[in-house]
């Protein structure tokens, strides 16, 4: 091997290590910024759920608002109390029976303890 042989392999060493290093660079700051922490807060126009549960610091229930109507029919913001009992309810139902008539009710609760 010449020394020209010599010295263009030290060139494509030179340009593949320059390469793995900017490669390894650009793959750490992608990775990184993955786990960086947004100041904005997350804003929606539209959220769909069936139910949504607040829960306390400490992982209780207090609140649900629901709209599944194979719980007792009812769809409403619920209440529940420090032993997770529900205490109280703003809910409402409706619906039409088979023959088209309209039945509808609602009901604003807040039970003591």
């Amino acid at each position: 091997m010449g020394n020209d042989d010599v010295a263009m392999l030290n060139k494509t060493l030179r340009t593949v290590k320059l390469y793995a290093f900017a490669t390894t660079v650009l793959f750490l700051m992608t990775v990184l910024s993955g786990f960086s922490r947004s100041n904005t807060k997350p804003d929606f126009d539209s959220i769909t759920a069936k139910e949504i549960l607040l829960v306390d610091s400490i992982g209780k229930a207090r609140v649900r608002i629901s709209a599944d109507l194979k719980r007792g029919g009812l769809a409403g913001l619920f209440f529940y109390n420090e032993d997770g009992t529900e205490a109280g309810a703003l809910a409402y139902r409706g619906k039409r029976d088979k023959d088209g008539r309209v039945t509808a009710g609602s009901i604003f609760t807040m039970d003591q303890f």
